[in-house]
C-alpha cells in the first residue's frame, strides 16, 4: 500500500500514529528506518509534543522535533546525489509497518 507524506505527517502530529517503520529504495544504509511519537517531554514544567527519527540501527543518525514534526528537514544523504528531506525523497520511501494509537 502506498501512503501518502501529507497523511503520514499529520497522523504524527495528531498523535494518532505512534510509529512508523520504513526504508528508502535502492539505498542500504537506510533500510531500518523509523519515525516514534514519544511519551510527551517535560520541558519547563510544560509537557510538549516530541518525535524521533532514527535513519540507522546503530542510532548514529537521530533527529528529534517538539511541538511538530518537520518533514522538510534535510537528513538523507544519498552519495553523489545530495543530502534531501523526507519530503523529497518520499517517492523512495517503502513503509513497512504503522502502528497506530488505540484510542485515535
Amino acid at each position: 500500500m502506498k501512503y501518502h507524506y501529507e497523511d503520514i505527517i499529520n497522523g504524527l502530529n495528531n498523535n494518532q500514529i505512534e510509529n512508523v517503520y520504513f526504508s528508502i529504495d535502492g539505498y542500504s544504509h537506510y533500510n531500518n528506518c523509523l519515525i516514534k511519537r514519544c511519551p510527551n517531554a517535560l520541558i519547563h514544567n510544560k509537557y510538549v509534543f516530541k518525535v524521533e527519527m532514527s535513519l540507522t540501527n546503530d542510532n548514529s543518525e537521530i533527529s528529534i522535533y517538539y511541538q511538530k514534526f518537520h518533514g522538510d528537514e534535510k537528513l538523507f544523504k544519498i552519495k553523489g546525489k545530495g543530502v534531501f528531506s523526507l519530503k523529497q525523497i518520499w517517492n523512495k520511501v517503502i513503509i513497512t509497518k504503522i502502528n497506530y494509537f488505540k484510542d485515535s
